[in-house]
């Protein structure tokens, strides 16, 4: 398990790197260079990560873990809204605010990193299924789970999107869209 553990943190700190590069650089580089850049040699790369373009991967996964966990240990009293907004603020955004406030523009607007972004945002929602449905007292394969751990999903990558976008304030932004959430779909229910 120690090095599992230490190959987790390994491709973390690799991947934290990647992103830096990326910030100041620019996507467009080989992975070679990359490699080199980021102080790995491309074997090691590539058995850390399949492309270069999921070289953002753990990054993403770290600040879904940080929403994971603000799930499974706030007390069982808070309110859902103020849990994920909780998570939201500590996962990329806390210490990593400017990491993440330059990197996400560069990741929307590359297509191939924008497809590890989708993916790891699936990803995101099954990992808050299971904590969310238990808040709910519901099985993880209810309706009502999926839909509540799917809108806050959506709020966070709308969340993310509009911060790159406009430049507002992204833990502003995501309690605006929750608030849009908790007040329902227009038109009332059918």
């Amino acid at each position: 398990m120690a090095l599992r553990e230490a190959t987790r943190l390994a491709r973390l700190r690799a991947s934290e790197a990647a992103c830096l590069l990326f910030i100041e650089d620019g996507t467009d580089i080989t992975i070679a260079e990359l490699a080199t850049r980021i102080g790995l040699n491309e074997r090691t790369f590539y058995r850390y990560f399949a492309t270069r373009e999921e070289v953002i991967r753990p990054v993403l996964e770290a600040g879904i873990a940080a929403v994971e966990e603000a799930f499974r240990s706030a007390p069982e009293d808070r309110s859902i809204a103020d849990v994920a907004l909780e998570g939201f603020r500590n996962s990329m955004w806390g210490d990593h605010a400017d990491r993440t406030r330059r990197l996400v523009p560069l990741v929307l607007a590359d297509p191939a990193l924008n497809r590890v972004w989708l993916s790891a945002i699936r990803h995101f929602e099954h990992a808050i299924l299971a904590p969310i449905a238990a808040r709910l007292h519901e099985p993880e394969g209810s309706l009502r789970a999926m839909m509540v751990a799917g809108a806050i999903v959506t709020a966070a990558r709308v969340s993310h999107e509009h911060t790159a976008a406009h430049g507002t304030d992204p833990v502003e932004t995501f309690r605006a869209a929750i608030a849009v959430l908790e007040q329902g779909l227009p038109g009332g229910s059918r």
